[in-house]
């Protein structure tokens, strides 16, 4: 029996310096069949000369900047596949990621999403970023409730919805929070199969400040949306 296909969506904003050994890791995959979908957030950059490396391999869609949440959305709405992976154009996949994950999704069919651990890795540029933190937390794998740890059925986007736009970084802690809350099954392997890379132009760290403000926000409206505030309750999603 053939094994079902998978799309893997890809929003890229100036991902032209990693882009290549990304789409190399995920072309690099085990499993097979794969559609793999990249959308250009309004990239200034060589992004799409990257892409055309790869003809007939990639459906390309280019946007203006309206930034990585509506980039995977778009991507959603594009899919041909019941099944559906995300990646960020900046990190690594180990090879055998997406058969282990689907391996677990067939086994049990009950399963709706299933995510992996992450690892982050530093770039030469950041060596000393790396020697303050190499026995931190920061430096271990780590349990990855991502947009880009997760394999997910299409159809559970019918009953969570899709990402939030209005969301620049909390958007992937955003979805399973109203995942959570729909009772959605979410599996976590062990496996460390996602390799983040940590670099100068990371979005996390040119807008730390916005990113971390967006976080503490999103705890707090859920906080409050489960005590009961009237508040809270009128503005969620």
């Amino acid at each position: 029996m053939e094994s079902p296909l998978i799309s893997v969506v890809i929003p890229v904003f100036n991902g032209e310096r990693f882009l290549r050994v990304s789409l190399d890791s995920i072309f690099g995959q085990s499993y097979r069949p794969l559609e793999v979908i990249v959308i250009d957030d309004g990239s200034t950059d060589g992004t799409q000369q990257v892409v055309k490396q790869y003809p007939e391999k990639i459906r390309y869609r280019r946007q203006d900047n309206s930034g990585a949440p509506s980039a995977r959305n778009r991507g959603i709405g594009l899919a041909k596949a019941d099944f559906i992976s995300f990646a960020d154009a900046d990190d690594l996949w180990h090879p055998a990621k997406l058969e282990r994950q689907m391996a677990r999704l067939e086994a049990e069919p009950t399963l709706d999403v299933v995510v992996v651990h992450a690892q982050n890795f530093w770039m030469p540029e950041l060596a000393r970023e790396y020697e303050r933190v190499k026995d931190q937390r920061r430096s271990k794998a780590i349990p990855a409730y991502i947009s880009a740890a997760m394999l997910v059925r299409r159809r559970v986007f019918e009953s969570v919805g899709v990402f939030s736009a209005s969301m620049r970084h909390a958007d992937g802690t955003a979805w399973f929070l109203r995942a959570r809350d729909k009772d959605v099954a979410v599996a976590l392997l062990r496996d460390v199969l996602i390799f983040r890379r940590m670099h100068k132009l990371n979005t996390s760290r040119v807008k730390a400040g916005e990113s971390l403000d967006e976080f503490f926000g999103l705890i707090k409206a859920n906080l409050d949306h489960r005590n009961g505030s009237p508040d809270a309750q009128g503005n969620s999603e």
